[in-house]
């Protein structure tokens, strides 16, 4: 599962349901001299441009449909200008600098939005670890994630959390990462928690567990990036 997709299926709903951004801008071709004059068209045969967003869900929804530095822009300039809306811009920055792989820029906007919206701080605290473990950045990601576990009602990103906290001890602490991924193995959403647990098996040189996991995937997905990294792992 691509970061794009996971990301599509667990962004909240005050992120907004983004709307479609079309600037269309009218522009008649050069003539030559020899071609013969045309005709002005008429209002109704102009294509009709699109207005250009004036909230932040429309905002967004453009910048993650077409990411682009204008577009990211527009959104940092709306946060400057509208004080109270300016945690949820960068909220929605960091997700769609996440989405793209600039990291560094999700980590910074996560971090902005992070004192501010304490109502959903698991979803903060989940994504500015994503954005810190896909960085090589390790250093005290339990404790960042700590507010995912804090609350009354279990957090839809409790099972990946575990997963980020795995993934962070698999270089240094290969074995806590297994006992960790098995202690918590029932909570792990799937084919993810496999994956990851044959790499930290792997990592802590247990070939043996590593490819009875590795195999378990491959033979109950056929396609996705799990299938992918296991069945490449077996013939490695």
């Amino acid at each position: 599962m691509t970061m794009r997709t996971c990301l599509a299926k667990i962004i909240p709903a005050l992120l907004f349901s983004l709307l479609v951004l079309a600037a269309l801008t009218a522009s008649g071709s050069p003539q030559t001299k020899a071609a013969p004059a045309k005709k002005a068209p008429t209002a109704a045969a102009l294509p009709k441009i699109a207005p250009l967003p004036t909230t932040l869900a429309g905002m967004v929804r453009v910048l993650r449909e077409t990411p682009s530095v204008p577009h990211r822009a527009a959104i940092e300039s709306y946060a400057t200008s509208h004080p109270k809306e300016a945690p949820l811009a960068h909220l929605a920055l960091g997700v769609a600098a996440l989405e793209t792989r600039d990291y560094a820029s999700a980590v910074a906007s996560f971090r902005k939005a992070q004192p501010h919206l304490a109502p959903i701080a698991d979803y903060i605290a989940y994504y500015l670890a994503a954005a810190r473990v896909e960085s090589k950045d390790f250093e005290g990601i339990a404790e960042g994630l700590r507010p995912v576990y804090a609350g009354e009602v279990a957090s839809p990103f409790a099972g990946r959390s575990w997963i980020l906290q795995a993934r962070a001890d698999k270089d240094n602490a290969p074995a806590d990462a297994v006992k960790f991924l098995r202690d918590h193995y029932a909570e792990l959403p799937q084919p993810d928690g496999d994956i990851n647990l044959a790499d930290c098996y792997l990592a802590a040189g247990d070939q043996a567990h590593a490819a009875a996991f590795y195999q378990r995937i491959v033979s109950q997905y056929l396609t996705g990036d799990a299938a992918t990294r296991a069945a490449a792992a077996l013939v490695t």
